[in-house]
């Protein structure tokens, strides 16, 4: 019974209101309208207001988070490295686009993967990167585009030489030797190992003649003064003691891993400064052509 008395009540109000709408003069209504459309407005101001600010603060934060992204660690877990051959030749370097640039580990078949490995390492950092591209080039299946290619760094290959027989030898073997390539605009960067062996070899070399040379002046005394059982007992050590050629190989061969281990010691600071853009560059009238990195068959 009460509801039905409250919506009676209702009714009869907003019949009122109607009807005080549609008989009364509109001037009289004027500031009641003008007060709801002003409430309407300043609602609708705030409203927009707070959306294109909470929009504005969201750009910054996706910026940040894109910054981020590009100078923190690399999104790759590994690094792809590519071989540069007669396939890949004309997309990874001739119709390579504007700003980025191959990176070309040059290496032989039996330091491939010492190189290799060594090489992945120091650039892992630079992965992040979308304008570098990285490759390998076998020597020993197309020295003669290094040859040509290298033609127009001759200075680069002279600088460090003392005199002609070091220049001679450093430019006989390319192994190590890391090359910044940019296609479009037809220059190069080079990297040349800094670390040769030179000492380690004398090194060892002196090691190995003066053990072999001291025992061999002791036995040269015994058997000057000595009879022949002297004679068959030197014979019969000998017998029983292997010569230790198998020893010094293998020595020999673990410094020569450690020596192609280290070329590419430095490369991490040289990839910064190509980064940076302080590298001296040599520019080639146009790169060698497809008959030059063609093995041949």
């Amino acid at each position: 019974m009460f509801l039905i008395r409250w919506i009676y009540a209702a009714y009869n109000y907003l019949t009122e209101v109607v009807d005080d709408i549609l008989h009364n003069n509109w001037r009289d209504m004027m500031p009641l309208v003008s007060l709801i459309f002003s409430a309407l407005f300043i609602l609708f101001g705030t409203v927009v207001i707070q959306a294109f600010s909470d929009s504005s603060e969201d750009k910054p934060t996706k910026l940040k988070g894109g910054l981020k992204t590009e100078n923190g660690p690399p999104k790759k877990s590994f690094v792809e490295v590519t071989e540069l051959t007669d396939i890949t030749y004309i997309s990874n370097l001739v119709r390579l686009r504007p700003g980025h640039m191959n990176v070309v580990l040059v290496l032989t078949d039996a330091s491939k993967n010492i190189l290799l490995s060594k090489f992945a390492k120091e650039v892992y950092s630079f992965t992040g990167s979308v304008t570098l591209h990285f490759s390998f080039l076998n020597m020993d299946k197309h020295s003669e585009w290094m040859h040509s290619l290298l033609e127009y760094a001759q200075d680069a290959m002279r600088r460090d030489a003392h005199d002609d027989h070091q220049a001679a030898s450093r430019r006989a073997d390319y192994t190590g030797y890391v090359m910044a390539l940019n296609g479009h605009k037809k220059y190069l960067c080079l990297f040349k190992p800094v670390y040769t062996g030179e000492d380690a070899d004398g090194r060892s070399g002196s090691e190995d003649e003066s053990g072999p040379g001291m025992g061999g002046a002791g036995a040269g005394g015994g058997a000057g003064g000595g009879a022949p059982g002297a004679c068959r007992s030197r014979t019969r050590s000998r017998d029983d003691h292997p010569p230790p050629q198998p020893r010094k190989s293998n020595r020999s061969r673990s410094v020569s891993t450690l020596q192609i281990h280290h070329k590419l010691d430095r490369l991490g600071l040289w990839m910064e400064r190509l980064m940076e853009g302080t590298l001296p560059r040599y520019y080639i009238p146009a790169w060698p052509g497809l008959d030059k990195i063609t093995p041949g068959k």
